[in-house]
């Protein structure tokens, strides 16, 4: 049996009456992108070897 699910992108975020107008973020393309990795004994490291 197959159910009508409502598309995420049409329905409201909660407590708002409506889906947002530009569901994209408008800042994204400033954001700072980091590569991490995860060293053997478990901790995260940046790539140039930062904590």
């Amino acid at each position: 049996m197959k159910k009508d699910y409502q598309r995420w992108t049409k329905l409201p975020y909660a407590g708002e009456s409506s889906p947002p107008s530009n569901p994209e973020e408008p800042l994204a393309n400033s954001w700072n992108l980091f590569f991490f990795k995860l060293r053997k004994d478990g901790k995260l490291m940046t790539l140039d070897e930062k904590k």
